[in-house]
């Protein structure tokens, strides 16, 4: 019984999942798009940025309502969006607990960065990442 409540208080903690997102985000190669003609796949048209929840509050900036990892990945996507021209970003991810999308506050938070809201995709319906993939490609086709 004492050893189910530890694991229950250590995974509780906030700052435990976005370790294991590090883990598993680490054992990619960032892209490298430094000059967009170089890149052999000149085609690309849409950047997905998936949610990675937030606090809702709103005596924080803005930025300090993301999780670190959400964060990262919406900037990350916002990067990658200014350096490949004609492309459009997607931001994925549902209300979960709170009554705003993750997909709403990083749009918010894109537009703030000066991104145009009509190059903002949003999806916001999804509650996992399995839905976040299901909901998104309606939206991107077979590109």
């Amino acid at each position: 019984m004492a050893i189910g409540f530890v694991f229950t208080v250590i995974f509780s903690l906030p700052f435990i999942p976005d370790i294991f997102c590090r883990c598993l985000e680490r054992q990619y190669n960032a892209i490298a798009i430094d000059n967009y003609d170089c890149f052999p796949e000149k085609n690309i048209k849409y950047i997905v940025v998936l949610g990675a929840g937030h606090t809702l509050n709103q005596k924080l900036p803005i930025t300090s309502q993301f999780t670190y990892s959400g964060l990262v990945r919406l900037i990350e996507g916002v990067r990658l969006f200014r350096k490949i021209p004609d492309s459009k970003l997607i931001l994925s991810g549902g209300p979960g607990e709170y009554s705003i999308s993750d997909a709403k506050l990083m749009s918010d938070l894109s537009i703030e960065l000066g991104v145009d809201i009509s190059d903002i995709i949003l999806e916001t319906e999804s509650i996992s990442t399995y839905e976040e993939a299901m909901f998104i490609k309606p939206l991107v086709g077979g590109q």
